[in-house]
């Protein structure tokens, strides 16, 4: 294993990526996209001033199994890697399940080996949250205030989010989260759907509404 090897599989354990994703570098990805990208930019020029600049994320929509996921992990490791940034990765509906029995007094179960808490899912300096909509058809009021309190202080710290989720426009996630935390996303995060090669018979145009194609090399 090569030292540059090595240093990606700790920096993975490290902000808790699935194996499954390997340890791939955006600039390595067959079709990385320029939002990600350009996330990375500006948080190697602008991280020491935690300004509305660093702090805006990206909303990446997408069919299952188009990549999306691959693409937001490959930027965590890439900003860990070449900035120098603490990253993590979270599972939405692991999460909430977590923070859930945390607070019923069940204790963490099953969860019990997750290396995060709420604490570092607010302090880390890039934050995957993976599988939004995931628990969308039994969601509970406890689930939303706690993803609004996630993304609302990491916005207000100047710390972006990278959320990972496959409903695919506005209204999905409006009907399923409420308008409160839909204007939040909307005024934080750069709305990129997801159409790569495999799925280009999907419909979309860059014209910057949210859930919007944004699609074009890196």
């Amino acid at each position: 294993m090569d030292k540059k090897t090595a240093r990606l599989r700790f920096l993975a354990q490290q902000s808790n990526v699935p194996v499954r994703f390997g340890l791939k570098l955006l600039d390595e990805l067959k079709d990385p996209l320029p939002s990600l990208g350009k996330l990375l930019r500006d948080w190697a020029q602008h991280r020491e001033e935690y300004t509305e600049l660093t702090g805006r994320g990206v909303f990446l929509s997408g069919p299952p199994g188009c990549g999306h996921s691959e693409q937001a992990v490959s930027t965590l490791l890439s900003n860990m890697l070449w900035n120098g940034a603490t990253g993590l990765y979270i599972s939405c509906p692991e999460f909430v399940e977590m923070e859930k029995r945390s607070f019923s007094g069940d204790g963490p179960g099953e969860y019990a080996d997750l290396p995060f808490h709420r604490g570092e899912a607010t302090t880390r300096e890039l934050l995957v949250l993976d599988n939004i909509g995931s628990e969308h058809r039994t969601v509970t009021q406890f689930a939303v205030d706690l993803i609004k309190h996630l993304l609302l202080v990491r916005a207000n710290k100047g710390l972006p989010t990278i959320a990972v989720t496959t409903m695919q426009d506005g209204p999905s996630w409006e009907s399923t989260y409420g308008a409160d935390i839909t204007a939040l996303v909307e005024e934080n995060f750069d709305p990129v759907f997801y159409k790569p090669v495999m799925f280009r018979g999907w419909s979309g145009e860059d014209d910057g509404e949210f859930g919007a194609t944004r699609h074009a090399a890196w």
